[in-house]
């Protein structure tokens, strides 16, 4: 199977609307991810939908707004945020804009049960946890199922040196969706035969 390797430069328009990387035409397995940017002051799509979502805060900071309540965010934040949940991100800053990646199950796109401008919520807090509270050593889990994350996890596997080599041996899991976030690589499909450019901010 050939990976889909998608960099959002080509996707999205400075100042549009949110680009999707992973779409269902890329007949994903479990998810799908988007590339967006909130601008000083304005949010993301404010709604609330029965299914569960992850953002990861490539740049930036603000507020995660769920149910009324406020939660601060910042770079390197991954989110998770539980279904049935009145939510939006805002750039609540004078300059600068708060760019991040989305992941959502296939059934976002699926279902058309979101609803704008929100609505009332469980009440069920979010988990924000920052790459640099990880004990590396113990692991480079962000978000699992214990944080109630159901399909998925995110991970964040840190810098690689030149020449290193991203888990070659670990028993030959699936990775279903992942974004590079800075530099340059190549990402080697069934062994080192089949190997595939890949650039910061490109999602596979």
């Amino acid at each position: 199977m050939e990976p889909v390797i998608r960099n959002y430069r080509s996707v999205y328009q400075p100042g549009g609307a949110a680009a999707r990387l992973i779409s269902l035409d890329d007949n994903p397995a479990t998810c799908m991810m988007t590339y967006s940017v909130i601008e000083p002051g304005k949010t993301s799509a404010h709604h609330i939908h029965p299914w569960e979502h992850e953002v990861y805060i490539l740049e930036g900071s603000g507020v995660l707004v769920c149910d009324g309540q406020e939660y601060p965010i910042r770079e390197g934040d991954g989110m998770f945020i539980p279904g049935n949940v009145d939510h939006y991100t805002l750039n609540n800053r004078s300059s600068g804009v708060v760019r991040r990646i989305e992941v959502n199950p296939l059934i976002a796109s699926q279902n058309s049960g979101a609803r704008r401008q929100g609505g009332t919520g469980t009440g069920q807090p979010p988990v924000i946890r920052n790459y640099r509270d990880l004990d590396m050593q113990a692991g480079h889990v962000l978000l699992r199922g214990t944080d109630g994350v159901p399909t998925y996890v995110m991970l964040y596997n840190g810098a690689m040196a030149p020449g290193a080599v991203s888990h070659a041996n670990t028993g030959g899991h699936t990775h279903r969706s992942y974004a590079t976030l800075d530099s340059l690589g190549r990402l080697y499909n069934t062994g080192p035969h089949a190997s595939y450019s890949i650039r910061n901010h490109c999602s596979v």
